[in-house]
């Protein structure tokens, strides 16, 4: 086994990917499963709040920031601070300039990733984001 192998930062957990690129979300459903997570994936924020309704087992949101419908990524991480505040979320996008715009938006359990980025990278984020906290369940 290789140090990244025994490093991984899931433990199992289930993490919501919203990517409305579908290509994109079957790469890095692929990650996430490497990173010893378990994908639940969504196409659009619409599609996520319907997950999170319904299951509470969520441990970590991954999220693209642009995406086609009604709501954006923003619109789901406001969604999450009200409704599973300690809920973490990282927003992903490919658009450098958002990190400026939405970094002064995120709270301590959330973090900001650029796309494309490298799978080191996001397991860090992960590790940071998962250490030591069980996020399951809904809010009290």
């Amino acid at each position: 086994m290789t140090k990244s192998e025994t490093a991984r930062p899931g433990n199992g957990q289930k993490l919501l990917l919203v990517e409305d690129n579908k290509d994109l979300r079957e790469s890095y459903s692929l990650i996430i499963e490497l990173l010893n997570f378990r994908p639940v994936l969504a196409m659009n924020a619409e599609e996520a709040l319907s997950v999170l309704e319904s299951d509470h087992e969520i441990s970590l949101i991954m999220t693209d920031v642009v995406m086609p419908g009604a709501m954006s990524g923003m619109d789901l991480l406001s969604w999450v601070k009200e409704s599973r505040p300690t809920l973490p979320v990282i927003l992903m996008s490919g658009y450098p300039a958002n990190e400026v715009e939405f970094r002064d938006r995120l709270r301590v359990t959330d973090r900001y990733l650029t796309k494309p980025f490298k799978i080191d990278d996001l397991s860090a984020l992960m590790k940071e984001l998962m250490h030591g906290v069980d996020r399951t369940g809904p809010a009290s």
